[in-house]
C-alpha cells in the first residue's frame, strides 16, 4: 500500500506506513480536537489509533481508497474500514456517474457516495494528483526516494501512486492513471458491466470507462486506457493568443493548438479576422490628423495637428516638400532612399520609380483619363496606395501599382488605369488582354470564340478552388482548297503522263465522295530547282489558281512537260512557300516577287499565296515528286547562295501550321525514298499526322496511288461521321515552372458533355473522353475541369497558356487557347 494524504491535504503534512517492513516514523499532524471530531461523521466512531512505531500521537490511519478506482474497478471489500471520511454536507449518494452529474463528480461506488477524483486521469491542472478522491497539488519530486513509499512521476516530477503495474502491492490491483486500483472486471458484453456504468471491451474481455467519447459524460473525452477524461478545451472553440495567433481546440476538446492568422489578418474577438492597419503602425488620416492602429489591427485613434502643424509619417510636425510634389521630403525618405537608383533621392526626384508618371500624380491618383479630378496633396499627407492590402508599396515608388502584372510604365503607353486590374471591367483583366491582344480599354473588345480566360487561386495543400470551362465545337465538312504541285524535272514524265488520266480522275473522286453540296475549289502548280540561268529552270509555276471549275484544273494538268533536272535535291520547300505565302523566288538571282492578292487573285484582298488561298477553307497540298528537297528536314544551311536567299524549312513549317494546311505526299520513284523521308518528316513538323495513325505519305505512280490519294482528300475535308476527340497541348514556350512541370496540369480532366441535335441524329454515343459518330453540321460541347495547384501566387499577377486540341478521326480540327491567371498574394 502507498501513503496517502489526509483529507486532501499535501502529501508530508501527516503520512505514516501501512505494511511496510520499516515503519516510517513521520512527525504528527496536531489536529484541534474540536475539528477532528467535526472531520468523522456521527455514524464512524472514532479514528483509528495508529500502528505501535508511530510517534505517539493521535494519528487517523491513512484510507486505503483515496486514491480508489473509477467505479467499475471498486467494490466494497477492495476499500479497508478506515476510510478517510468527506464531511457530511459534501455527500451525495450514488450508485453510478449519473447520479453526480448535477455536481460535476463521479461516483464511489464501494462508498456510494459522489467524489471528485477516482483516479490521476480526472485531475488536469499542472501538477495535480487524485488523493483522498480530491485533487491535489502532488508532492514535488527528483526520484522516488523522496515519495515515501509512492513512486515518482518524473514527467511531471510529483508523487503518484504507481507508474507500472509492478508499483501496486495489493494484489489483483493493476495501474490506472498512476492510481493503484483492481483489476478491471471481466466481460463479454457491455450488459455485464451496466451496474458500475461502464462498456465491454470486448477485444480484451474486460470493463472499462469507456470506448468512444459518447460513452464519457458531457466535458469528457474517452482518452488514453480507456478512461473518460475532463476536456482540456471547449471543443472547436477559439481564443486569441495574441494579436496575431489564434489557439484552437481540436473538435474533442483533447488539445488546443496555436495556428498563425493569416498575412492581412489580426485575431480579434478570439477569431483571426481582416486586419485594417498594423497593430502600433503611425500614418496620417489627413493632412493634419494623425492616427495610431489599434492594439487589434481594426481601427484607428486619431488625433488632430495643432497650430499650422501638419501631419508627416503619423506625427504633427512642420512639413518640408523640397520637390513641390506634395510629399513630404520625411514620407520620401530623405535624404537617402533612391527607388530608381538614379543621381537624384527620392525626395528631390518628380518621378522616383522612373515609370513615366509623376510623383505627384502617382501620389494623389490623378492619372490622366482616370482620376484626374483628385485632389493635390497637402504637404505631410500619405501617399495614395492603390494595392495597400499586398505589397505595402505607394504608387509613386511601386512600378506595379496595381499588381496586375502589367508594370506602370506599360500602363502608361497602353492608355489602361494603373489602380483597376480590369480596365474596361469586362471581366478580363489589363493583363490577361495584353496576352490575348484584345483592347483593355473597350468593354465591346472580347475573347475570339476560341479562346477562354480563367482566375486560378493556389490550391494549399491540394485544396481549394477547381474550375469548369465549357466550349463548343461544330464539326463541319469544311470548304476545301486543294492544290496539286508536280515535280516537272526530266525524270517525272511518266508520272506527269498518268497524271492527265489519274489527276481528272481524283478531282472526280473527290467531288463524288465529298457529295454535290462540298465546296472545293482545286489548282495546279509544278516545281523544278534553280537552274544556272538556262531558262528552263524555276522554283515554281502557277499553272492553274484554285477554282471550283473542275475542267481548268483538269485541263491545267495537261499543259506542261518534263524537263531540265539532271540533279537533286528539288526546289520543294520554296515551292510549297510560295504557294501559301506569296513570297517567291521565281527564278536563278532573280529578284523578291510578292503576289498582289488584290491583282493576282481576282482582286479578293483576302486571299494569300500565290495560289490563292483563302480564308476559312482547309489547304490542302498534293505533292508527288521522285526526289529530295532542298532546305528540307534537318538542313542547317540554304543551298542557294544568291541574294535575297531563298525560304528555310522553318519559315515553311511555321507558314503551314499557322494557315492551319495539310499536306498529301505521293513518291514515284522506283527505288530512292527521299521524298518519302523528307514528307514524313514534315508531315510530323506540321501536325499533319492523325492521331494514331500515319501520315498521309504515299509509295507509288500516280494511277496506282490514285484511290489513296482520294481518301485522304475526302478524310481532310471531313465527310461522313467522325470520331471528335481532344487532347491538352502545354505552352512549349513557358520557362517560368519547375522542372518538369508544364502548364498541361493546368487542366485536370476535359469531358464531353452534349452534342446538338442529340443522338443519334448529331452523333452514336459519348464513350470517355470522346463523341463517337459525329455527323457533320452538330455542336459539340466539352467541360475542362481546371485547378491550380502548381503556381504559388507572387507579387503580381501572373498568366500562363495551356491550349486544347480537337480533332476529327484523328485529324487536327481546331485549337482551344486557355488563358489561366494567377492572382497576386493579396
Amino acid at each position: 500500500m502507498k501513503l496517502r494524504t489526509l483529507l486532501g491535504l499535501p502529501l508530508g503534512l501527516a503520512t505514516f506506513g501501512l505494511g511496510c517492513s520499516d515503519p516510517i516514523n513521520t512527525a504528527p499532524l496536531n489536529l484541534p480536537d474540536a475539528a477532528a471530531d467535526a472531520a468523522v461523521p456521527a455514524d464512524q466512531g472514532t479514528v483509528d489509533a495508529p500502528a505501535a512505531d508511530a510517534s505517539g500521537e493521535d494519528v487517523p490511519s491513512v484510507d486505503a481508497g483515496l486514491d480508489a478506482p473509477p467505479p467499475d474497478d471498486v467494490s466494497s471489500a477492495d476499500v479497508p474500514s478506515a476510510d478517510v471520511p468527506v464531511p457530511t454536507d459534501a455527500r451525495v449518494s450514488c450508485s453510478s456517474n449519473r447520479d453526480c452529474t448535477a455536481t460535476g463528480q463521479l461516483c464511489d461506488t464501494a462508498a456510494g457516495v459522489c467524489v471528485q477524483c477516482l483516479t490521476g486521469a480526472q485531475c488536469t491542472g499542472a501538477g495535480e494528483v487524485c488523493l483522498g478522491h480530491r485533487c491535489v497539488a502532488g508532492t514535488p519530486c527528483a526520484s522516488s526516494r523522496t515519495c515515501m513509499g509512492l513512486v515518482c512521476e518524473t514527467t511531471r516530477g510529483v508523487c503518484v501512486d504507481c507508474l507500472a503495474d509492478v508499483d501496486c502491492t495489493v494484489a489483483g490491483q493493476v495501474c490506472r492513471a498512476n492510481t493503484c486500483v483492481p483489476a478491471p472486471r471481466p466481460c463479454r458484453s457491455s450488459r455485464e458491466c451496466s451496474a458500475s456504468d461502464q462498456v465491454c471491451d470486448t477485444a480484451r474481455g474486460a470493463c472499462v470507462d469507456c470506448l468512444t467519447d459518447v460513452d464519457c459524460s458531457a466535458g469528457q473525452f474517452c482518452g488514453a486506457e480507456n478512461l473518460c477524461r475532463a476536456q482540456v478545451c471547449v471543443p472547436n472553440a477559439t481564443s486569441c493568443v495574441d494579436v496575431m495567433r489564434v489557439r484552437v481546440c481540436d473538435a474533442r476538446g483533447t488539445a488546443a493548438a496555436d495556428r498563425p492568422c493569416g498575412p492581412s489578418e489580426v485575431c480579434a474577438m478570439n477569431r483571426c479576422q481582416p486586419r485594417v492597419c498594423m497593430p502600433g503602425e503611425r500614418s496620417c488620416g489627413s493632412a493634419t490628423q494623425t492616427r495610431v492602429c489599434n492594439p487589434d489591427g481594426l481601427g484607428y485613434t486619431t488625433a488632430m495637428c495643432t497650430g499650422a502643424l501638419t501631419c508627416s509619417a503619423g506625427a504633427c510636425t512642420d512639413c518640408v516638400d523640397s520637390d513641390g510634389d506634395g510629399l513630404s521630403d520625411l514620407i520620401e525618405g530623405a535624404p537617402s532612399r533612391n527607388s530608381d537608383s538614379d543621381a537624384t533621392p527620392d525626395y528631390m526626384d518628380s518621378d522616383s520609380d522612373n515609370d513615366g508618371f509623376s510623383d505627384r500624380v502617382e501620389a494623389a491618383r490623378g492619372y490622366p483619363g482616370f482620376s484626374m479630378g483628385s485632389p493635390a496633396l497637402m504637404c505631410g499627407a500619405a501617399a495614395d496606395n492603390c494595392d495597400s492590402a499586398m505589397d505595402g508599396r505607394p504608387n509613386y515608388i511601386d512600378l506595379d501599382s496595381d499588381n496586375d502584372g502589367v508594370p506602370d510604365a506599360d500602363e502608361r503607353t497602353r492608355n489602361t488605369n494603373p489602380c483597376a486590374r480590369d480596365t474596361d471591367g469586362d471581366g478580363l483583366t489589363d493583363l490577361v488582354e495584353q496576352i490575348a491582344r484584345t483592347d483593355p480599354t473597350m468593354s465591346s473588345s472580347r475573347l475570339p470564340a476560341t479562346s477562354l480566360a480563367t482566375e486560378l487561386p493556389y490550391r494549399t495543400g491540394g485544396v481549394g478552388p477547381v474550375d469548369n470551362q465549357e466550349f463548343s465545337f461544330v464539326l463541319r465538312a469544311r470548304p476545301a482548297d486543294v492544290m496539286f504541285l508536280i515535280d516537272s524535272t526530266g525524270s517525272m514524265q511518266t508520272t506527269i503522263t498518268q497524271l492527265q488520266t489519274a489527276g481528272a480522275a481524283i478531282i472526280d473522286g473527290v467531288t463524288t465522295q465529298l457529295g454535290a453540296s462540298a465546296d472545293v475549289r482545286f489548282g495546279v502548280a509544278d516545281y523544278r530547282d534553280f537552274g544556272e540561268g538556262d531558262g528552263t529552270s524555276y522554283a515554281f509555276n502557277v499553272r492553274q489558281r484554285l477554282d471550283r471549275n473542275r475542267a481548268l484544273a483538269q485541263a491545267a494538268l495537261r499543259s506542261f512537260s518534263a524537263d531540265a533536272g539532271g540533279d537533286t535535291p528539288e526546289a520543294t520547300v520554296p515551292a510549297l512557300y510560295g504557294l501559301l505565302n506569296g513570297l517567291a523566288l521565281p527564278n536563278y538571282r532573280g529578284s523578291f516577287n510578292r503576289s498582289a492578292n488584290a491583282g493576282d487573285c481576282g482582286g479578293d484582298a483576302t486571299a494569300f499565296g500565290w495560289s490563292c488561298f483563302l480564308p476559312g477553307r482547309t489547304p490542302i497540298f498534293i505533292v508527288y515528286s521522285d526526289a529530295g528537297w532542298h532546305n528540307g528536314p534537318g538542313s542547317t544551311t540554304n543551298f542557294y547562295a544568291g541574294s535575297p536567299g531563298t525560304p528555310t524549312y522553318p519559315q515553311l513549317t511555321a507558314e503551314m501550321t499557322r494557315r492551319g494546311a495539310r499536306f498529301i505526299s505521293v513518291d514515284v520513284a522506283s527505288s530512292s525514298r527521299e521524298h518519302s523521308s523528307a514528307s514524313a518528316r514534315f508531315a510530323a513538323d506540321t501536325n499533319n499526322i492523325p492521331a494514331g495513325g500515319s501520315p498521309f505519305v504515299f509509295v507509288g505512280g500516280a494511277t496506282a496511288t490514285q484511290s489513296q490519294v482520294i481518301n485522304a482528300v475526302s478524310a481532310i475535308a471531313g465527310q461522313g461521321r467522325s470520331t471528335v476527340s481532344t487532347a491538352v497541348i502545354a505552352d512549349p514556350m513557358e520557362t517560368r515552372l519547375p522542372s518538369g512541370r508544364t502548364t498541361g496540369e493546368f487542366i485536370r480532366t476535359i469531358n464531353p458533355l452534349w452534342g446538338v441535335p442529340d443522338a443519334p441524329a448529331g452523333y452514336d454515343r459519348r464513350e470517355g473522353a470522346t463523341f463517337v459518330g459525329v455527323a457533320n453540321g452538330t455542336t459539340l460541347t466539352f467541360n475542362a475541369v481546371l485547378a491550380n495547384d502548381l503556381v504559388m501566387p507572387g507579387a503580381v499577377d501572373q498568366v500562363f497558356g495551356v491550349y486544347v486540341n480537337v480533332y476529327g478521326s484523328g485529324l487536327f480540327l481546331e485549337q482551344r487557347a486557355f488563358y489561366v491567371l494567377v492572382p497576386a498574394q493579396r
